[in-house]
């Protein structure tokens, strides 16, 4: 018999319910329902903008994305046994519970709680695609979402440019801001590339992959975004150090792509003297646009809450929160804290931040344990590198550390319950294959001669 531990069967490309329903979540995720419900706004940030944000939120949104979140909370319901919720994680559980508790210490606690329940139906939307969908199921839903909003986004442009461009004439096409749009261009340049290292479809296939990348990567020019650039850099690099590591390559030739991408990323970023270079090649001011000083604020506002941050998404919403001062003081009308590291501390303070660092030392843990076990995981460990590595780089200036509605989250999430279910099949099959391994053993083994009995004798 042979004994060696046979494969569990490789995750499902997904049906194609699966795949409409990845899709319809991307697209309603990453955010293109402001150019359908007259959210794209004109003109640059004023006071006057800022204090209008509603504390209420936009009805018409949040009737949308409820509808959303509650058809996958009702297939997780219908299909999962209850503790398949643990494959989110204990630290992203506790995180959730740290964040609604601190609408008890938040200024605007219904809005806190607001933000919470959009985070956790984040959660259940990573949760639900998790399961139905692998690798190969995502990243097709990817390539088609791309395909709509790149299409959708050129349409919506021409036909309404001052809404489809933003008061500097950079695209944004179905986004509220060109950030969110170069961004979700550079993921799905993401999914392209992991789509076509994977080899997989014909030649109709391929072609379609090289227009789709060529406008995603022309969209991403348009859009005049710095920080998704840089994200890509990183993405690209972790995802060559996971093909490396998969092939068997040694220390150094796999830690080579993840160290060049990451730091070019960071240079760039951060980078002294280069970086006035790059804002000339790219426009852009080489003080960060002002980032600097909204750091300098930032810092002191955690220094005032260092443990339990201000309230979970709440800091910078509307006159009565607590970031108001900053416009007053500054004239520099800002949402964010243009870093999700800074944000997550106003948020949730150490703590909070704490829960997410744990979450995020879970998933490179068991990563790591999937490469070195060498498991067919259907490209899994690439793309979930890809996202890590995007994710990671693109929190440098961008607020995008599980916050609700925010396609980064979703894929963060589904990176998670993914490589937690793959550890689980892998733990299962060498469970088996030993139990295989010990009853061969056990047949093997000399049996004694039946004694007999004196009436036999």
């Amino acid at each position: 018999m042979n004994t060696a531990p046979q494969p569990l069967p490789s995750a499902p490309r997904g049906e194609p319910f699966d795949i409409g329903l990845g899709v319809v979540s991307i697209l309603l995720i990453g955010s293109i329902l402001p150019a359908m419900i007259g959210g794209q706004p004109v003109g640059q940030p004023s006071q006057s903008d800022v204090a209008s944000i509603q504390e209420s939120g936009d009805a018409a949104r949040q009737a949308v994305m409820l509808a959303l979140y509650g058809m996958h909370l009702a297939l997780l319901a219908w299909t999962v046994r209850p503790r398949a919720f643990l494959l989110i994680g204990f630290p992203l559980i506790g995180f959730m519970a740290w964040c609604a508790l601190s609408a008890f210490w938040s200024p605007l606690p219904e809005p806190t709680l607001r933000r919470v329940f959009a985070m956790v139906g984040t959660l259940a939307a990573g949760l639900c695609l998790g399961l139905r969908l692998g690798p190969k199921g995502l990243v097709d839903a990817m390539r088609i979402s791309a395909g709509i909003a790149l299409v959708g986004s050129i349409l919506h442009a021409a036909v309404n440019p001052l809404l489809g461009f933003d008061h500097n004439g950079y695209l944004r096409g179905l986004f509220s801001h060109k950030n969110l749009f170069g961004s979700f261009m550079a993921m799905s340049i993401l999914a392209v590339i992991h789509h076509m290292a994977s080899g997989d479809g014909g030649r109709w296939n391929r072609l379609a992959d090289k227009a789709l990348l060529v406008g995603c990567a022309v969209g991403l020019g348009a859009a005049h975004s710095a920080t998704p650039l840089l994200a890509l850099l990183a993405g690209i690099g972790l995802f060559c150090s996971a093909a490396l590591a998969a092939s068997g390559r040694g220390l150094i030739s796999v830690a080579a792509p993840a160290v060049l991408g990451c730091g070019a990323a960071i240079i760039l970023a951060f980078g002294g003297e280069i970086m006035p270079l790059v804002a000339a090649a790219l426009g852009r001011d080489p003080s960060f646009s002002g980032r600097g000083t909204v750091w300098a604020f930032v810092l002191g506002a955690v220094a005032q809450r260092p443990w339990a941050g201000f309230g979970y998404g709440i800091f910078w919403l509307g006159e009565a929160a607590p970031g108001a001062v900053f416009w007053y003081w500054s004239r520099q009308y800002e949402l964010h804290a243009h870093n999700g590291y800074l944000q997550l501390l106003l948020d949730a303070g150490i703590i909070g931040s704490a829960l997410f660092l744990a979450s995020l030392a879970v998933l490179l843990n068991r990563l790591l344990a999937l490469v070195h076990a060498r498991h067919g995981t259907d490209g899994l460990v690439g793309w979930a590198a890809m996202v890590l590595g995007f994710f990671l780089a693109c929190n440098l200036s961008e607020s995008r550390i599980l916050q609700g509605n925010d396609l980064l989250t979703l894929l963060f999430v589904w990176s998670i319950v993914r490589v937690n279910l793959e550890c689980w099949r892998v733990r299962v099959a060498g469970l088996v294959a030993r139990q295989i391994a010990w009853q061969n053993q056990a047949a093997s083994w000399p049996r004694p001669a039946p004694t007999l009995m004196p009436q036999e004798r």
